[in-house]
């Protein structure tokens, strides 16, 4: 079978040639539920990531989208930057119910790693909050601060 680095890649690679059928998806999807607690933080934001490009996060890949929610909140502090905001940009693309849990354990993660964030990241995640209307005012204030510590 698949290792879980592969299985992300698999999916980020058809998602970028926008090759992720939904018959692709869901067999991709399926494998990847089977091996999701063995998924650290890289592999749990490509694969939302590509889901949520992809457009299956609101068709088939639901359940595999709530399953990454569950894995990755409890861990978002493990969360490197780039990880952080693919995993934000995935879950405000993907429409749907919010997460329970998944955008406060951002919000937690991104506000301790602020100076870390690289402008893009800062306003992926923003973005992200914004679609789907969670007002972090903590958040949103640690961005305004790192952004004036950096002079802009």
């Amino acid at each position: 079978g698949f290792k879980p680095q592969e299985l992300a890649a698999a999916a980020s690679g058809f998602a970028r040639a926008q090759a992720l059928s939904p018959a692709l998806a869901a067999a991709l999807a399926d494998a990847t539920l089977a091996k999701l607690p063995s998924f650290g933080p890289t592999e749990l934001a490509n694969t939302a990531w590509a889901h949520a490009r992809a457009g299956q996060a609101t068709k088939g890949s639901a359940p595999l989208m709530a399953a990454i929610a569950a894995a990755a909140a409890p861990m978002a502090s493990d969360f490197k930057p780039p990880e952080l905001a693919m995993l934000a940009w995935a879950y405000g693309s993907a429409g749907g119910p919010r997460p329970p849990g998944l955008f406060e354990a951002v919000a937690a993660a991104a506000g301790a790693k602020v100076d870390q964030l690289r402008p893009q990241e800062l306003g992926n995640i923003a973005w992200a909050f914004a679609r789907v209307r969670i007002a972090d005012d903590a958040l949103f204030d640690a961005f305004g601060g790192a952004c004036e510590r950096r002079g802009g």
